[in-house]
């Protein structure tokens, strides 16, 4: 049980070294203006879903 501990801290650890989050990116992704206006052009996630059940003949999952 220890030994799962530890090896979880440390592949933790190592994540967050070689894996950085810069968070100031991920806002001005997020914020952007025109990446939002492309992104209103395309379907909810629900309607994509309905589609591909639909294309793949799938009859139970269809009344979501």
């Amino acid at each position: 049980m220890i030994l799962i501990m530890i090896s979880a801290l440390i592949s933790s650890v190592v994540m967050i070294i070689l894996m950085p989050i810069n968070i100031k990116k991920l806002n001005t992704i997020a914020t952007d203006k025109e990446l939002n206006k492309i992104s209103e052009k395309y379907p909810e996630n629900i309607q994509i879903c309905k589609e591909i059940l639909k294309k793949i003949e799938n009859k139970k999952m269809n009344n979501f």
